[in-house]
């Protein structure tokens, strides 16, 4: 798990999977998008604009996918990010293998996701997205799949 902000992002251009993420987010304004799914390279990459309220923690649901990292970029709004090393989550209460999704129930420790700010998350981390912060409130968010 990488925690920072966007406009760090450019250090990791190193890591050859975030390369496209880091070109398109310098080449748009992620914030003008609309609500939805853009096709960046097919099934390789792709972002979702999303906005939502956030949950209560026994709400929202601890996951982790094998297929794709996750490059979740906080537009507007504020919520918690809970993150565990998967290795630390045990077996998974529920599995979605085409929808590229393993549930766990365990503790995550939480992470402030602040207007610019992002997070990198690799199959081996589990996450728990979408959480309350102090309040629950609407958010904007993006959310790029990089296909591994």
């Amino acid at each position: 798990m990488i925690y920072d902000s966007v406009d760090n992002l450019k250090t990791y251009r190193e890591i050859h999977a975030l390369t496209k993420v880091i070109d398109y987010i310098q080449a748009n304004d992620l914030c003008k998008l609309a609500v939805g799914k853009y096709e960046i390279d097919g099934d390789r990459l792709y972002l979702m604009i999303q906005e939502y309220v956030t949950k209560n923690p026994e709400d929202a649901r601890v996951e982790t996918h094998e297929r794709y990292i996750d490059v979740q970029i906080m537009l507007d709004g504020m919520e918690y990010m809970g993150y565990a090393p998967r290795s630390a989550c045990g077996d998974p209460v529920e599995t979605r293998p085409d929808e590229d999704f393993w549930f766990y129930d365990t503790e995550v420790r939480y992470y402030e996701m602040a207007n610019n700010t992002c997070m990198i998350l690799f199959p081996h981390d589990a996450h728990q997205p979408q959480v309350r912060y102090q309040e629950n409130r609407k958010v904007h968010k993006a959310v790029f799949k990089v296909h591994v």
